[in-house]
């Protein structure tokens, strides 16, 4: 996702991280909105095939709970982006809502893996 705000952000004139939200550079002032529109879709594809992963890599370790919670971040991240490369900015959707809790959970939830991890 980055790496497509880094791509995105020359066709946005006079952008600036300071000022501006990334999703602007999806956006209907960018001259080339597409570029960061499809690095959010891709990034929400990778996330969702990436949420398949903790379940199965926890699961040796007894914890599939810890994995179906990390995992659940992972989708939520995904749908997320999905859903705002979906609606970009000026549309009153690009908002994802409770779709992105996710996000906010997920250094919560890697902070207590880590540790019932290392406690096994």
């Amino acid at each position: 996702y980055y790496g497509a705000q880094a791509l995105a952000a020359p066709f946005f004139p006079d952008f600036s991280v300071l000022k501006h939200t990334a999703s602007l550079l999806g956006s209907d002032l960018s001259t080339r909105p597409w570029v960061l529109n499809t690095g959010a879709a891709a990034t929400g594809l990778l996330a969702l095939l990436a949420s398949l992963g903790p379940p199965f890599a926890l699961r040796r370790s007894g914890r599939v709970w810890l994995g179906v919670l990390l995992g659940l971040c992972f989708a939520s991240f995904g749908l997320a982006s999905l859903w705002a490369a979906s609606f970009p900015l000026p549309d009153q959707r690009h908002n994802p809502g409770p779709l992105g809790l996710g996000m906010f959970v997920a250094p919560f939830a890697a902070c207590l893996a880590a540790y019932v991890l290392r406690l096994s």
